[in-house]
């Protein structure tokens, strides 16, 4: 099992490309605030690492932004190995109703919020996935004529996020749509993510953690064995 590896613009993110299609649908985010993993195989075993707070799937890779306090020296290859072994047994990444959900949302959007979207789809979410990241609308304030964001993989928390919503993003959404003003990001609170996070951590030592398989995986294409304990 080969596993390609790919740094991304914010250095708390990888990209890690196994090699076969994981989902149909969009690009399917979950972080250690979700309440429910049930539908998110890969993302519940990865996210039960410990130090990784957040993961993206999408059909050609898997985005995993981990804590700051964390070093990817040996993280990494605990990520490797949970996702080759979903790879090698042909475990689902997403179940269907996860990507049957993500559709009905999009549905149930306001006609401005519609318009919106149809300008992030076709200009800023078809260059975001080279770095890793994705972007999703959270909701469009009429009173202050306001676009919010949720930054979703490696646009999290990344150094430049700010430079990609104003200069970039803002950009072209004024350029299109005449009621948009302003584009801000949206994000849970400091609080509920350290919540969730020490939360996280207590059902991971209650639970003894996430077995290792035995496979073999590549990082800057030189082989290297690993052995599940």
């Amino acid at each position: 099992m080969f596993i390609q590896t790919e740094a991304t613009p914010n250095p708390h993110a990888l990209k890690f490309f196994p090699g076969v299609a994981l989902s149909d649908s969009s690009p399917t985010r979950w972080s250690v605030q979700s309440e429910d993993l049930s539908a998110a195989p890969l993302a519940k075993e990865l996210l039960a690492l410990g130090p990784v707070t957040e993961v993206l799937i999408t059909r050609d890779y898997v985005s995993v932004r981990k804590d700051v306090e964390c070093d990817w020296a040996s993280l990494k290859i605990l990520v490797l190995l949970v996702i080759a072994d979903f790879v090698e047994f042909g475990r689902p990444a997403v179940m269907l109703e996860t990507e049957q959900g993500a559709r009905s949302q999009n549905e149930q959007l306001s006609q401005v919020e519609q318009h919106i979207l149809e300008v992030l789809d076709a200009y800023v979410r078809p260059a975001v996935p080279r770095d890793g990241g994705d972007v999703r609308l959270h909701d469009y304030l009429a009173s202050s004529k306001t676009v919010r964001l949720e930054l979703l993989g490696a646009c999290g928390g990344c150094p430049s996020a700010r430079v990609t919503l104003k200069q970039g993003i803002e950009r072209i959404l004024r350029e299109r749509l005449a009621f948009v003003h302003h584009v801000e990001e949206f994000k849970s609170s400091e609080d509920d993510a350290s919540k969730a996070r020490k939360q996280r951590l207590r059902k991971l030592a209650e639970g003894g953690g996430v077995s290792r398989p035995q496979t073999q995986f590549s990082f800057n294409t030189k082989p290297v064995a690993s052995k599940g304990t």
